[in-house]
């Protein structure tokens, strides 16, 4: 799974809360090995950070996205997508 961080300039400490939310969302549903990603230094980069983590089932995998997309929607007010799937539904 990797979820993109929508391309929004934060402030550093508000950054890190959100980067801080994301992988406690992770880790409530039991991810593993997560890496964070720091795009910043790439000019053309499509976010400033990539989250990746894995998952033992597909089912699994399924409630790390939307617990993600669920917590950054309603604890920051900000919307997370996924690359290779569409959106959650709204």
């Amino acid at each position: 799974m990797t979820n993109t961080l929508t391309k929004r300039k934060l402030q550093p400490r508000k950054e890190q809360a959100f980067i801080d939310l994301v992988i406690d969302a992770i880790r409530d549903i039991k991810g593993k090995n997560i890496l964070l990603l720091d795009l910043r230094h790439l000019p053309d980069a499509p976010s400033s950070y990539f989250v990746i983590c894995e998952g033992d089932s597909s089912t699994q995998i399924k409630a790390i996205a939307a617990n993600v997309e669920r917590r950054a929607k309603e604890e920051a007010g900000m919307r997370a997508s996924r690359s290779g799937r569409a959106p959650f539904p709204r």
